[in-house]
C-alpha cells in the first residue's frame, strides 16, 4: 500500500509558491492540494532562485511583491538558468495598472492575475498552464531529439535559391502547402505561395543577403479556413540559397490573445474592466483637449443589490449582473441616444467596476444633457422586471455624472466627482440620476460622518427603546405599545431614526441593528410578564430584516427565552413591503403567526393592496397610514379612503389602528367610522421603558 502511495504522490504536479505573507501562503497550500497539486514554499527571491537549483517544479506562483529581490527580477534571474525559460509563471500582484502588467510579461511571466485572488479562477488558470506547458515541453524535447536533422522541428521547410525555386520541401504535421514534395520541388515559389507571402519573403532574402543575418517575421493566413498565424525564419544555408521555416503560432496567439483579454476584461460580465476603462479614458481626455469637445463618465450603481444577494442567493445575484450588464450594453445601442461628433476611434464603453457598480464612458459628446439622455435609458431599461431562475426580480439604479472638463480634467477626478453625484442621487431617493456639483463633496462628507457615529453608537450600545402607546377608542385603555428606535449619538449628528435605519441597510449592518431591537424589545416584554402587566409588544420590521433569511428561527429562539405568549409580541410590517412578493410574504407572514406573534401591516392606505392579496395573510390588525390621518379632516378623499378601510377591515374580522391622532377633530370622526384603536400625540409621545411601566399598572 506504501509503494502506491508513494507512486500517485509523485505524479502530482509540483508548484512553488513564492510569496512574504504566511497566511497567503496557507490559503494557495490548501487551494493547491485539494486541487491534486504538491507545494514547496519561499519566502522571498533569493530563497526562490535556491530552491529552483535543487529542483525544477511544473508551475511557479510568484508574488511581485517581495522583500529585498521583487518578483520582476525573480522571473527574469529564472528565465536564465538552465531549463528555467520553459516553466510557466504566473505573477500574482495587487497593482492593476497597465505598465505592472507590461512589466510583468518583460519579465517573462506566463500569465498574471491581480489580487484579490479568486481561488476558483486561479485552480483552471493553473490547469490550463499545466497543460499548456506539458504540449510546450512535449515540443521541446521532440526538437532536441531532431535538432541534429533540422535543428529544429518546423511545421513547413523549404530550401529556395535566389530565384525563389523550390530545391526541397517538408511538410509537417500541420502542413501550410497541401502538396507533395516531389510536386514542389523545381517550382517557382510565386506558384505556390500566397502572393503576400511570397512578396514578404523575397523581401526577406534581399534582407538577408545585404545583412546576413536571420531574418524572422509573422504571417497571418486570412485565406479560406480558419486563420493561422505562422512564424517565418530566413536563414542563409549557402551561396544563393536560402532556408525558410514555417511554424504554426496560431495557438500560442490564441493563448496570447485569451490572456490579454482577461487582463482587461471582467470573467462575469465580460465587459471591459477598469484597467481598460481608464485607459479609454484616458485616450477620450486627450482627444476631448484637442477638439475642445466634452465626454461624460457615468457610475451606476444598483439600489440595495445586497438585499437580492442575501435573500435569492449568490448565484442569482450573479446572473443578475449579468443580465443588468446586457441592458445597460443595449441601452447605449439604441441610435437615438447619443450624437456623437469628430468621434473617431473612441467609443462609447460600458465597464465593470466591481461588485454591483459599473461605469459609462460617453467620448467626445456636444452637450451634458448627451449623459441625462443616457442615464434615463438606462433607468428605463432596468425598469422592466428581470426574470432569474424562475424569481421575478425589480432593480433600481442611482446613476451619477460628471463631465469633462468642467467637472474635472483627469481620469481619477471625473470617476471620483461621478461617484460622489451617484452618492447624491441615493441621497435623493434612489432609482435617478444627478449631475456633479461641488456640494456633493460635502454631502459625502455628512454621510461618511453619519456612517461612522451609527457603527460608534451600535458598538457603545447607545442605543434605546422608547414605547409609543395605543389606546382602545371604545374604553380608553392601552391595547399594546409599538417599540421605537432612538440614538444619542456623542457628537452633534442628529438625523431621523429612518434615515439612521436605510444607512444600516446600505452599509450592511441591519441586521446587528434589527437583532438588538428585537432582543432588547423582547427582554422588555420579558419584565411586564413578570411583573403581571399584560400588553402587545409590537417591533418594526424593514425590509431588510422581513426578508432576512434565519428570522423566523431567531424569534422563535427569543420567544422560548423569555417565556412570551401568544397575543404579547407582535411584528408591524409596512404594506409596500409584504406586497413586492405575495407568494413570499405569505409563507413568512404564516410562519410567524404559527410562532404565537401578531401581525400588524403598518401605512395602510398607500394604494398597493387589493382585496384579494390580504385574505392570504394572517393579519391581525390594519394600521391606517399617517398621512391619510393627518389630512383627513380637510381632505373629503382621504377620509373617504378611511372610512372605507375600516369597513373592509372589519368584513375580515381585523381591527383598525389610526396613527398619528393629534387633535380632537381627527379623534372625532375615526369614532364616528368605528375606528378601533388609536395612536399618536394627541394621547401622548413615545416614552421610556419605565414610564411605560407606570402607565400599564395605572391601566391595570
Amino acid at each position: 500500500m506504501g509503494t502506491k502511495t508513494g507512486n500517485v504522490a509523485a505524479k502530482r504536479p509540483l508548484v512553488f509558491v513564492v510569496d512574504d505573507d504566511q497566511t497567503i501562503l496557507v490559503l494557495f497550500r490548501l487551494t493547491l492540494e485539494e486541487s491534486g497539486f504538491s507545494v514547496e514554499e519561499a519566502h522571498d527571491g533569493g530563497e526562490a532562485l535556491s530552491l529552483l537549483k535543487k529542483r525544477k517544479p511544473d508551475l511557479i506562483i510568484l508574488d511581485v511583491m517581495l522583500p529585498g529581490m521583487d518578483g520582476f527580477t525573480v522571473c527574469a534571474e529564472l528565465r536564465k538558468m538552465p531549463e528555467g525559460e520553459n516553466i510557466p509563471v504566473l505573477m500574482i500582484t495587487g497593482m492593476d495598472d497597465l505598465e505592472s502588467i507590461k512589466r510583468a510579461f518583460d519579465a517573462g511571466a506566463t500569465d498574471f492575475m491581480p489580487k484579490p485572488i479568486n481561488w476558483m479562477v486561479l485552480r483552471h488558470r493553473l490547469l490550463y498552464m499545466l497543460r499548456a506547458s506539458k504540449t510546450f515541453n512535449d515540443l521541446i524535447r521532440s526538437e532536441t531529439k531532431n535538432r541534429a536533422i533540422l535543428n529544429a522541428i518546423p511545421d513547413v521547410m523549404f530550401h529556395i535559391d535566389s530565384t525563389g525555386v523550390f530545391l526541397d520541401y517538408r511538410a509537417g504535421a500541420d502542413p501550410f502547402l497541401i502538396m507533395a514534395p516531389e510536386t514542389v520541388v523545381g517550382m517557382m515559389m510565386q506558384e505556390i505561395l500566397p502572393e503576400k507571402l511570397a512578396y514578404t519573403i523575397t523581401e526577406m532574402m534581399q534582407r538577408a543577403g545585404d545583412t546576413g543575418e536571420t531574418q524572422i517575421l509573422e504571417y497571418h493566413d486570412t485565406g479560406n479556413g480558419p486563420e493561422r498565424y505562422f512564424e517565418v525564419r530566413l536563414v542563409i544555408c549557402g551561396p544563393n540559397e536560402f532556408l525558410v521555416l514555417m511554424r504554426n503560432i496560431t495557438k500560442r496567439k490564441q493563448a496570447e490573445d485569451q490572456i490579454r483579454y482577461m487582463a482587461y476584461h471582467d470573467p462575469l460580465t465580460r465587459l471591459p474592466n477598469m484597467i481598460l476603462f481608464r485607459d479609454q479614458l484616458s485616450r477620450s481626455l486627450l482627444s476631448s483637449a484637442h477638439t475642445g469637445k466634452l465626454a461624460a463618465v457615468l457610475f451606476v450603481d444598483l439600489d440595495r443589490f445586497k438585499l437580492i444577494n442575501d435573500t435569492l442567493g449568490h448565484n442569482v445575484g450573479d446572473l443578475l449582473l449579468q443580465a443588468v450588464a446586457d441592458r445597460i450594453v443595449n441601452s447605449m445601442r439604441r441610435s437615438d441616444t447619443v450624437a456623437h461628433i469628430g468621434k473617431g476611434d473612441l467609443d462609447d464603453m460600458v465597464a465593470r467596476m466591481g461588485g454591483d457598480e459599473f461605469t459609462v464612458l460617453l467620448p467626445n459628446i456636444n452637450k451634458p444633457d448627451d449623459g441625462a439622455k443616457v442615464s434615463y435609458r438606462i433607468l428605463e431599461e432596468l425598469s422592466i422586471p428581470f426574470l432569474i431562475a424562475s424569481h421575478e426580480v425589480f432593480i433600481t439604479a442611482s446613476i451619477g455624472i460628471a463631465v469633462y472638463p468642467n467637472d474635472g480634467e483627469d481620469v481619477e477626478v471625473l470617476i471620483r466627482n461621478a461617484d460622489a453625484a451617484m452618492y447624491h442621487a441615493k441621497l435623493r431617493g434612489r432609482n435617478n440620476f444627478q449631475f456633479f456639483d461641488e456640494s456633493m463633496n460635502l454631502h459625502i462628507a455628512e454621510r461618511l460622518a453619519v456612517e461612522n457615529s451609527i457603527k460608534k453608537v451600535l458598538e457603545d450600545n447607545s442605543f434605546e427603546l422608547h414605547y409609543l402607546p395605543r389606546y382602545e377608542m371604545s374604553s380608553g385603555g392601552t391595547t399594546g405599545v409599538e417599540a421605537l428606535l432612538r440614538w444619542h449619538p456623542k457628537n452633534a449628528i442628529t438625523i431621523p431614526v429612518e434615515r439612521v435605519i436605510s444607512i444600516a441597510g446600505d452599509i450592511g449592518i441591519i441586521a446587528l441593528l434589527g437583532d438588538w431591537v428585537l432582543k432588547t424589545a423582547c427582554d422588555q416584554a420579558k419584565k411586564w410578564i413578570k411583573a403581571g402587566l399584560r400588553t402587545c409588544l409590537s417591533v418594526n420590521l424593514s425590509i431588510y430584516e422581513f426578508r432576512r433569511p434565519g428570522l423566523i428561527d431567531d424569534i422563535r429562539k427569543l420567544i422560548d427565552e423569555n417565556g412570551i405568549g401568544p397575543g404579547s409580541l407582535g411584528v408591524e410590517i409596512a404594506e409596500s413591503i409584504i406586497m413586492q412578493d405575495v407568494e413570499a410574504s405569505a409563507s413568512i407572514l404564516n410562519s410567524l403567526k404559527n410562532a404565537g406573534v401578531d401581525i400588524l401591516v403598518d401605512d395602510f392606505g398607500t394604494g398597493y393592496s387589493s382585496l384579494s392579496s390580504l385574505r392570504r395573510f394572517p393579519i391581525d390588525a390594519l394600521k391606517i397610514a399617517q398621512s391619510l390621518t393627518s389630512s383627513m379632516t380637510g381632505n373629503r378623499d382621504c377620509a373617504e379612503v378611511i372610512k372605507a378601510i375600516i369597513a373592509l377591515a372589519h368584513s375580515m374580522n381585523l381591527r383598525v389602528v389610526a396613527e398619528g391622532v393629534e387633535n380632537n377633530e381627527q379623534l372625532s370622526s375615526l369614532r364616528e367610522m368605528g375606528c378601533d384603536e388609536i395612536q399618536g400625540h394627541l394621547y401622548g409621545r413615545a416614552m421610556p421603558a419605565d414610564e411605560v411601566t407606570k402607565l400599564l399598572k395605572g391601566s391595570g
